[in-house]
């Protein structure tokens, strides 16, 4: 199997950042929140088209809002802290 070995792994605490690089790249950026199943297709060479990967790990994403008709769960919030 391909070693996966991207250009740029960018992790930020600025998320003007981490969205400048995404849109600056396009298709050959990829979001992760962690990774494990991500870097598994890329071993296998199923997104061979990314070159840069852009952690959102660092952005302050990890909450739970609890609203009068909603929860919000942030997009890196680990499930163990939901239970």
């Amino acid at each position: 199997m391909a070693v996966f070995r991207p250009e740029e792994f960018l992790l930020t605490e600025k998320k003007e950042e981490a969205l400048g690089k995404l849109k600056s790249e396009g298709k050959h950026a990829h979001i992760i929140a962690g990774g494990t199943g991500f870097y598994e297709l890329a071993r296998r060479g199923y997104i061979p088209e990314v070159k840069h990967v852009v952690s959102i790990m660092k952005l302050g994403l990890d909450y739970l809002k609890d609203g009068p008709t909603s929860v919000t769960i942030g997009a890196t919030m680990k499930l163990q802290n939901l239970l």
